[in-house]
């Protein structure tokens, strides 16, 4: 009778999840909006997001990055243990460019996902830089097992002006299948971001999932002290609305929180982010 009660809470879990998705407008994979506050609280309009950040949005940002960098970060749709996302990132620049490490992880024991992604970027000019990653997607379901797909991202990014940024990035462009009958979202994001004073930045956002409606991403991100930032955002499509803040800890350690609410009363989805940036020294 335990283990009859069990299945069914599962597949109860299951139904809810997919319902809760599918009303707010995300696509089949949890594990796409990673990166915690620091892109929750710009409503995840983050494909012009540089350094460590870009490790979840857009691996072209990480080519600007100097010296090493380390997020942990972690995320709770609409505030419910079962959608809790963990994301780690680590990359490092080199002589040949930066490389990086991503893992993501979300989900509960009856369905959950897990991300792997290995990337590399490097600068083409010093105000354009070419990226890409290399992922490996895992998917569990209770009663089902595990079945693993592979795919891979690929990001520009443009430095037009110091006040003027371009980017696009492409998830899944080789459109890999997640079983012989599904295949996987692929995405194309376009993005724009305007530094009109070295306190205040805004951030644009198109996402276009195939055979979904497009989605409009609207950020900004204003530094009310030389070490607090605060971020405000919004979805205009499934009018989610995002707030939060990042403090500037130590010259080189950051913590971010956030959280984003949405007008269909499913509920706050809080997020923080911890951020570790060891730059050269003339550069702090």
């Amino acid at each position: 009778m335990q283990t009859y009660k069990s299945k069914f809470q599962s597949i109860t879990y299951i139904i809810i999840l997919i319902f809760i998705i599918q009303q707010s407008g995300s696509s089949q994979n949890g594990t796409q909006n990673l990166g915690g506050a620091a892109t929750n609280g710009i409503a995840h309009a983050g494909v012009t997001l540089e350094n460590i950040s870009a490790m979840y949005t857009n691996q072209a940002g990480t080519a600007f990055l100097e010296g090493w960098a380390v997020d942990v970060s972690v995320d709770r749709r609409f505030n419910l243990e079962e959608l809790t996302t963990f994301s780690f990132a680590a990359a490092t620049s080199l002589n040949i460019g930066t490389v990086g490490i991503m893992i993501g992880q979300y989900g509960f024991d009856a369905y959950s996902e897990q991300k792997i992604g290995l990337s590399y970027a490097r600068l083409l000019t010093s105000y354009l830089a070419i990226g890409g990653q290399f992922d490996v997607l895992g998917y569990k379901i209770e009663g089902f097992g595990n079945t693993y797909s592979y795919t891979a991202e690929i990001g520009l990014y443009s430095k037009i002006s110091k006040q003027v940024h371009l980017a696009a990035h492409i998830f899944n462009p080789t459109s890999s299948k997640l079983n012989d009958r599904e295949e996987l979202d692929s995405r194309i994001k376009l993005g724009f971001r305007y530094i009109p004073s070295n306190k205040l930045d805004f951030f644009t956002e198109i996402e276009k999932i195939i055979d979904r409606d497009v989605q409009i991403k609207l950020g900004a991100e204003y530094a009310v002290l030389d070490n607090l930032d605060l971020m405000a955002g919004a979805n205009l499509n499934i009018n989610s609305f995002h707030f939060g803040f990042k403090y500037l800890v130590q010259d080189k350690f950051t913590i971010a929180a956030a959280f984003s609410f949405n007008n269909n009363q499913l509920g706050n989805s809080p997020g923080i982010s911890a951020q570790y940036w060891n730059r050269p020294m003339e550069n702090q």
